[in-house]
């Protein structure tokens, strides 16, 4: 029941080295709608679907889309990771993660 995301490219800009990855936005979010959809309906028997559709009733999008969506998540992991010495700094996010938020 996966759906892809068609339409991405990679661009280099030349000023600041980085990549950025440009995806529609508005076509990303649209295109998981019709997945949540299903799984409220109770559609989907695979492992990630039950998986999902059991978060469905802690949340109202169980697969954010986004740094700023994702950035309690990531922050908290960064934490664990440098209290358990898995990483030696703390990296700053725009630098790790490329961020298609408009």
């Amino acid at each position: 029941m996966r759906r892809g995301i068609s339409n991405a490219s990679l661009s280099l800009d030349a000023r600041t080295s980085s990549s950025s990855l440009r995806l529609p936005c508005p076509g990303a979010v649209a295109a998981k709608k019709p997945y949540l959809e299903e799984l409220r309906h109770g559609q989907g028997d695979g492992p990630e679907d039950k998986r999902y559709g059991n978060f469905l009733a802690l949340m109202s999008d169980p697969l954010p889309y986004g740094i700023a969506a994702n950035r309690p998540s990531i922050e908290a992991l960064v934490t664990y990771s440098l209290q358990q010495k898995l990483i030696p700094s703390r990296p700053q996010l725009d630098r790790v993660f490329v961020d298609i938020d408009p």
